[in-house]
């Protein structure tokens, strides 16, 4: 099937070499055209191929180039301490039994501590629960504590979380010296200096910190210890541990 094609030549020899061609062929005009672009097209098409070969060697060269920039300015990607204990956290100690209460105790205190007896009760109730599940410990935490000024009761919600284990594979997940501290200093400042801010020390070497809890602008902060450093950190390690991230002392 032909196509009519118009073509303009700056260059007015090509049209008079053109001509001298046909009339030596005895062809029209356009045939001689015709002709002399089959025998370039070859040529162009190879030259086409090699435009486009060049110019994917040349995106691919830059794609790795990129790539190993990235890679240098990155490096090697590596698991921290504490993205490795809390995973194990969630999957090895804490347990999926998620327990939320109402509580209602009459109030001993005016500074937002618990009372002997509040203390007491829930210890007793949080034993239980933990023989009843079979697990090794329990963590208390207060979520929310309301006084009453004209009433000499408080109220208040709290969560408790059962763990299924306290250490994991040579690794003490020392629930004995959590401590609670504002969210907003472990942002700007990270757990060892808001933990000399407030003088608070420890008598064993710890691995890292993790963030087991947050509530009130606060977090809930374990530390990990290795198992053999167990009795050099905690002289006298309880299964129920009571959390009140509204009263002054540190974690009880």
């Amino acid at each position: 099937m032909s196509k009519k094609v118009t073509t303009n030549f700056k260059d007015e020899s090509l049209i008079a070499d053109i001509d001298d061609f046909c009339y030596v062929k005895d062809i029209s005009r356009s045939a001689g055209i015709e002709l002399g672009m089959k025998v370039v097209i070859p040529f162009f098409k190879k030259i086409t191929s090699c435009h486009y070969a060049a110019k994917q060697i040349e995106e691919i060269l830059l794609r790795q180039s990129i790539n190993e920039h990235i890679s240098q300015v990155r490096g090697t990607p590596e698991i921290t301490h504490e993205e490795f204990f809390l995973t194990i956290w969630n999957t090895h100690i804490k347990s999926a039994l998620w327990i939320p209460s109402i509580e209602n105790f009459q109030k001993k205190t005016n500074d937002g501590s618990m009372g002997k007896l509040e203390k007491k009760s829930i210890t007793e109730r949080l034993e239980v629960l933990v023989d009843a599940n079979r697990a090794k410990a329990a963590i208390h935490i207060h979520t929310d504590r309301i006084t009453d000024d004209n009433s000499q009761h408080v109220k208040g919600y709290s969560n408790t979380i059962l763990l299924k284990e306290t250490s994991y594979e040579g690794y003490h997940f020392d629930i004995n010296n959590i401590v609670v501290l504002p969210i907003s200093e472990l942002i700007i400042f990270g757990v060892k200096e808001v933990l000399k801010r407030k003088n608070i020390y420890f008598n064993c070497p710890h691995i890292c910190w993790i963030n087991i809890y947050h509530t009130n602008n606060v977090a809930v902060m374990l530390p990990i210890i290795r198992e053999v450093n167990l009795q050099q950190c905690t002289r006298k390690e309880t299964k129920i541990i009571l959390i009140n991230s509204f009263a002054t002392e540190r974690n009880k």
